[in-house]
Order: structure tokens, then sequence, then C-alpha cells
């Protein structure tokens, strides 16, 4: 069971709710912090990010 979800998907799960949230102000006002800490764990995964910005 934990060989199937990666190491990289659990911490984004938990991540992606905790900026969902937040206002758009915060996530404008630190872009270079947003796509260093959003590549950094998802580096592959950057598509799921992109669709989850854009729904908000």
């Amino acid at each position: 069971m934990p060989r199937l979800p990666p190491p990289r998907r659990v911490r984004a799960v938990p991540a992606a709710p905790a900026w969902l949230p937040a206002p758009p102000r915060s996530c404008a006002s630190p872009p270079r912090t947003t796509g260093s800490w959003v590549a950094s764990p998802m580096s592959g995964h950057g598509a799921s990010f992109s669709f989850s910005r854009t729904t908000r």
C-alpha cells in the first residue's frame, strides 16, 4: 500500500488545501516562493498543481 502512494503525492495533498483557502493576494505576492516549493515536491506532478490553480 505505501508503495503505491509516493511521498511526493502525500506531501502535495496536505499542502494543496493549506494554500487553497488562502487569498490570491498571498499567492500573487510571493510568486517565486510558490513556484519554488511547488516545483521542489511536485517536479513531475506539476500538471496536478496547475489544474488546482486554474480551478481556484
